[in-house]
């Protein structure tokens, strides 16, 4: 019996679901919550998000990388960054097709920003559908689309995998 709430934990985990990191008013001060969804993941696909504090994806210069998504991982992960300052977020997806199978791209990447606001939550997706596969930000709170900005990925940006 001492062992059900793991149990339970476990079953969730397989099942891909994921519990948040903490209620809106419950995140640190000074930081944001991102809940970070998988744009495609599987035995054939991956994705992850990183975070810079500058275009150029410095090492060292922000948060780094957020959330890797594969067979393996939850669809969903949650993270604290900080409040406040601009934060870049860079989203790549691989596609390695099956055998015989024609894909248009097999890899994209998408670069936004927006300045993170002290307590809030931020649902972060990538259109995996769309040529461009953009990245989207809503506030959990109010559900509405939070302005961001598009950056073109550049330097080390490029080769982020």
């Amino acid at each position: 019996m001492r062992n059900v709430p793991l149990l339970c934990s476990a079953l969730l985990a397989l099942a891909g679901v994921s519990l948040p990191l903490a209620a809106a008013d419950e995140v640190p001060r000074d930081q944001a919550e991102l809940r970070l969804h998988a744009a495609m993941s599987g035995m054939n696909a991956s994705s992850f998000f990183d975070g810079y504090a500058t275009e150029s994806c410095e090492n060292g210069k922000g948060p780094g990388r957020l959330a890797t998504f594969n067979f393996v991982t939850k669809k969903q992960q949650s993270e604290l960054v900080p409040a406040g300052a601009r934060l870049y977020l860079l989203g790549v997806l691989h596609v390695e097709p099956k055998a015989g199978e024609h894909v248009v791209r097999n890899a994209c990447r998408a670069m936004r920003s927006f300045v993170p606001e002290n307590g809030r939550v931020y649902e972060v997706r990538q259109d995996a559908t769309d040529r461009n596969c953009p990245i989207t930000v809503k506030d959990v709170a109010s559900g509405a689309e939070v302005k961001t900005e598009k950056h073109k990925a550049k330097g080390a940006c490029r080769d982020r995998k």
